[in-house]
């Protein structure tokens, strides 16, 4: 049997291409989005789904990657991520901040998607909000309870509305079948200036200053 072992040099490039394609919101927020959502039962048979999609791509690893160069994102989790993680945004934070949300909004958008690196957006406010409403240990608690008015079925109530709407959406333009969707791969490549570059690339997240990757040969004992 040929066995093949990595280099340092290719560990350390699949290491940074999964960090700099990882949707962070399905990687870091969706577990305590979900944890809050199974307060109570799914409203049909596709939101469900829906919901185990996006943790099935957070298992497989969150990545928005097109591997077989089909201009589309491979996992069905990346479209419902993109469609849900506005109205996730909406319904955890709206029912406090009323018309001030687009004030809100005007100053940090409220999704953090491919522009934003994944990152930013209103991802913090909904993490410790809801971990507030779990009754985890929180530094620095929010004056205000968002989600619900700080009631836990009203919480995961208006989740599993804003999945359904993203659902709703999805279904009118791809179909009925979650498992079928994707993403469009090519509108999230990379463009460089006229002149600079006639080449798109792949969409990575790029680094504002430096990569680093750090292995050990063992575990500490």
């Amino acid at each position: 049997m040929l066995t093949t072992r990595a280099t340092p040099g290719e560990i350390s490039q699949s290491a940074m291409n999964g960090a700099a394609t990882t949707d962070f919101r399905d990687a870091f927020v969706m577990p305590l989005v979900a944890k809050v959502m199974q307060k109570v039962p799914a409203p049909n048979a596709r939101d469900a789904q829906m919901l185990q999609l996006l943790l099935q791509w957070r298992k497989n690893g969150a990545n928005v990657l097109d591997r077989n160069n089909d201009g589309k994102v491979d996992d069905p989790g990346a479209p419902i991520m993109d469609a849900f993680g506005p109205l996730m945004s909406d319904a955890v934070m709206d029912p406090v901040l009323g018309p001030q949300a687009s004030a809100l909004q005007r100053m940090i958008g409220k999704d953090a998607n491919e522009d934003s690196g994944f990152t930013g957006g209103w991802i913090g406010y909904i993490d410790k909000d809801l971990r507030t409403l779990l009754g985890q240990k929180v530094k620095g608690k929010f004056h205000f309870r968002f989600c619900g008015g700080g009631n836990v079925t009203a919480c995961a109530n208006a989740l599993w509305g804003a999945l359904d709407a993203a659902g709703n959406k999805l279904a009118a333009a791809q179909g009925p079948d979650p498992a079928a969707w994707r993403a469009d791969a090519d509108a999230q490549r990379i463009t460089f200036l006229p002149g600079l570059l006639p080449i798109k690339i792949r969409y990575t997240n790029r680094p504002s200053g430096i990569q680093q990757v750090l292995s050990f040969r063992g575990h500490r004992k």
